[in-house]
């Protein structure tokens, strides 16, 4: 299964999509015409699914962040930050993922780009592989892409097959040679949310981990060292939120509770082991345990409504995507909250859903 050949299918698929995604007010914003398939029949016919909901769109006029802050010149260059586009240009699809120096408080130029297709959520791992669910055009099949480390946009290693469904993040601490966990928007055949566990030297995928919680997309996904996961995923569409746990990654899982969470979004671990969870409504919760009982240790406001992100080596500054306000807000973190810090958009269109940024190298807990 392909997605759709045509370019302006492509980019009439996302536009629908978003039209259609509806709110957190609780509507599904489901249509029930030929113009509006349901979520099966959008993952059979490989449409370009975006996880941004119709509200979180830019509007206005989207400027470039020029001085936005004044960070201490001793600071060395500390590795790369990459940003992505679901897609960069809304007549074709295409999307890209672009690599900057890190810190990048002047808005510095992208160094290097790598161009994908329906581009939602990605991971690096211990070795700055960068994992990057995607499709090189709207004729191919979606993959698991790894690209190698440490330098940024590195050659091609392998990609595997997402017979499945469509990916909406990717998590491995080493992705040549250890499990890939993968994030799915829909299945082909619920046309809801689930994981798979994928290997690159085999090229290929285990069966879904799902769970009955799960009635929307999926959304972030997050891994530990004893091969346990998690998802966050949305209970209709894009409306709602539910975190689901899975001992050893396997089984039906067990619903998480103790969450505050109005909206799904990206998931990662801080490193002292705290489960941080971006709600898209423009919020940070960071979670003691869910396994899968949740210990709420902090919330805090974001600058725009995010979805995906990641810490840098150290754990001590975050990047997210805003949707919002189409670029990436860098963040000082502590599990106690959050501290804006700068903004960058440079090489950014502005125009397709800047839903995911991150450090590389990352924290080692991801």
């Amino acid at each position: 299964m392909r997605y759709f050949t045509s370019a302006l299918c492509a980019a009439v698929g996302v536009g629908l999509l978003a039209a259609c995604a509806g709110n957190l007010s609780g509507q599904s914003g489901s249509v029930p015409s030929l113009l509006s398939p349901s979520r099966a029949e959008r993952a059979n016919n490989r449409t370009p699914i975006s996880l941004v909901a119709a509200w979180m769109r830019p509007t206005g006029i989207q400027r470039l962040h020029l001085g936005m802050a004044f960070p201490d010149k001793k600071k060395k260059p500390a590795g790369g930050l990459y940003a992505s586009e679901f897609y960069s240009n809304p007549s074709d699809g295409e999307g890209l993922i672009n690599a900057y120096p890190n810190p990048n408080s002047k808005n510095g130029a992208p160094t290097c780009t790598i161009n994908g297709y329906a581009i939602n959520g990605w991971g690096v791992d211990l070795q700055q592989n960068l994992i990057l669910p995607s499709a090189s055009d709207a004729s191919s099949d979606p993959s698991v892409n790894v690209y190698a480390g440490p330098k940024l946009c590195g050659k091609l290693l392998g990609s595997i097959a997402d017979t499945n469904g469509q990916a909406s993040d990717a998590k491995s601490f080493d992705a040549t040679k250890d499990s890939i966990y993968v994030g799915e928007i829909v299945s082909i055949a619920t046309g809801d949310g689930d994981v798979l566990i994928c290997a690159l030297k085999t090229s290929s995928c285990g069966q879904p981990v799902t769970n009955s919680s799960i009635t929307g997309y999926g959304g972030g996904i997050a891994a530990d060292t004893k091969g346990d996961c998690w998802m966050s995923a949305a209970t209709s569409t894009t409306t709602g939120f539910v975190l689901v746990y899975w001992k050893g990654c396997k089984g039906n899982g067990a619903v998480a509770t103790g969450t505050k969470n109005a909206g799904f979004g990206g998931l990662f671990f801080d490193a002292k082991g705290n489960l941080v969870s971006i709600d898209v409504t423009g919020a940070l919760y960071v979670y003691k345990g869910c396994d899968p009982k949740c210990t709420v240790v902090s919330s805090s406001t974001l600058k725009g409504d995010s979805i995906f992100g990641n810490l840098n080596q150290k754990g001590n500054e975050l990047a997210v995507g805003d949707v919002a306000n189409s670029d990436v807000d860098v963040y000082k973190y502590a599990p106690t909250g959050v501290k804006y810090l700068y903004s960058f958009n440079n090489g950014l269109e502005g125009t397709g859903f800047t839903e995911a940024a991150g450090f590389s190298p990352t924290n080692k807990n991801l």
